[in-house]
């Protein structure tokens, strides 16, 4: 157990080293990456260097006289293109600081692609600034002295767009090479992302499409609710009065009829004859309207 352990040990300990050495190199390299872009974005023409001996005024560089110098060779060399040195730089110190599980020594096929693709990524880029672009803070062109080498030969062998379209290939493939980046794994998500937009406006357009129905129909309702409302306020209001039916008449209605030629006396004990009452009310109102009038004669 003792020796297993020993050799655990001994296992861990290279291991944990490079960890530390590779974690401190993405720390310095990634420092060296930052000053190399604030050189290159305080350049100031006035302040000596490789193209220029400067004024009196002192150095205006924000890295002092060393970043004066690496700006104006840059920029002189390889004009805007030489913000991939930074880049090159914090690549290094990321791709050191990724292997840093593995105890061994990195892997150098990977270092040296990346190398390539950097070296034609700057080649490509130089020569592009200088078919393309043009500027006045630089010493050079916008490609520097390395681009108009590259790209004014191209130009004068493949003319204008020849030269530019070869270029363009060459720089694509070199971004893929420096970064590892698959464009077609980024074309594939713009696909994705410009078919999920489209597929998200044409949701919340057909979601506003049917409030805007829902809110037609809504206000249609209301305005023939009001309709209805006005009609029926102006409409008179039926009077219905309940049907009484009609009595049927007994025996006695039509043997009372009859005539007699003499009034002969009641005998006792026999009632009156129907004619004396009154006829019953064909309607309630008439029935109201004799209990009215029999009321006011009792008074």
């Amino acid at each position: 157990m003792a020796k297993v352990a020993r050799l655990d040990r001994q296992v861990s300990e290279p291991a944990a080293i490079a960890h530390s050495v590779r974690e401190a190199a993405l720390w310095v390299l990634g420092a060296m990456a930052l000053i190399m872009l604030a050189a290159l974005l305080t350049y100031d023409s006035r302040d000596p260097g490789f193209s220029s001996t400067g004024d009196e005024t002192g150095i205006h560089n924000q890295i002092g006289s060393a970043g004066a110098w690496f700006a104006d060779v840059t920029y002189s060399l390889f004009g805007a293109p030489a913000y991939l040195f930074p880049a090159m730089v914090m690549l290094a110190g990321w791709l050191v600081f990724s292997a840093r599980s593995t105890p061994g020594p990195l892997d150098r096929t990977l270092m040296v692609t990346r190398f390539a693709g950097f070296l034609l990524a700057l080649a490509t880029s130089c020569a592009l600034a200088t078919l393309h672009f043009e500027t006045l803070i630089m010493p050079q062109s916008a490609g520097g002295a390395f681009g108009e080498m590259i790209g004014l030969t191209l130009g004068r062998v493949l003319g204008q767009l020849g030269a530019t379209l070869l270029l363009i290939a060459l720089w694509l493939a070199a971004i893929s090479l420096f970064t590892g980046l698959s464009w077609l794994a980024v074309m594939d998500h713009i696909g994705r992302s410009v078919l999920s937009g489209l597929e998200y406006i044409r949701r919340v357009g057909h979601m506003i499409q049917e409030r805007a129905e829902a809110r037609r129909a809504q206000e249609q309702r209301q305005q023939i609710v009001r309709i209805e409302r006005k009609k029926a306020e102006k409409k008179i209001k039926p009077r219905i009065e309940p049907v009484i039916p009609v009595l049927e008449q007994g025996a006695r209605v039509e043997q009372e009829r009859q005539v007699h030629l003499f009034d002969t006396p009641a005998s006792p004990g026999e009632l009156p004859p129907l004619a004396i009452l009154d006829a019953p009310p064909r309607t309630w109102s008439g029935l109201f309207l004799r209990s009215a009038r029999g009321n006011v004669a009792a008074c």
